[in-house]
């Protein structure tokens, strides 16, 4: 049966080559009224990824507090997740480095704008894989698939009430 969960893309854009292309909206929906999703700029930190032009870096805000999500779109490859290093197809990446720093870039902005201390988590996701491997999960960054995404956001803690995710979101 294919995967029919969703991969998150900018708000209007669908991801090329998706047989069930679902918007970042969908998402959102699926995951409850909470949620605010809140673009950023184009992902500067993509020079390890040889086509980087479906992945995108973007922030959820819900319950469970800021995500600081990078997507990268790999269709067929085979992603190796260990403590200190993630591989694609057998070539090491710096994408834990980059989404480490979009989250600390992510939290320094909105602390400036809100006025409140803003911890980010940095999230991985990959997108059409042919397989993901954990031998072990980085302490700071959560690295899924679009599959395992929903599942994840909704196991976070709640640590945020609905009028400070609006606060953060605006």
């Amino acid at each position: 049966m294919a995967d029919t969960s969703p991969v998150i893309t900018s708000t209007d854009s669908v991801v090329r080559g998706q047989s069930d292309s679902i918007r970042d909206r969908d998402l959102l929906e699926d995951l409850g009224p909470g949620w605010r999703r809140i673009p950023t700029a184009a992902n500067a930190d993509s020079s390890d990824d040889r086509d980087d032009r479906d992945d995108r870096d973007m922030l959820l805000v819900g319950p469970p507090g800021v995500v600081a999500l990078s997507t990268r779109r790999r269709p067929g490859a085979t992603v190796w997740v260990g403590a200190r290093s993630v591989t694609v197809d057998g070539q090491h990446t710096v994408v834990l480095h980059n989404a480490r720093s979009h989250a600390e870039r992510s939290a320094t902005l909105l602390s400036m704008a809100s006025g409140r201390d803003i911890v980010a988590t940095p999230a991985i996701v990959f997108a059409g894989l042919g397989g993901f491997n954990v031998q072990q999960m980085p302490r700071d960054v959560h690295v899924t698939t679009e599959r395992r995404l929903r599942g994840w956001l909704a196991s976070l803690p709640v640590r945020l009430e609905p009028d400070e995710i609006d606060a953060i979101a605006l």
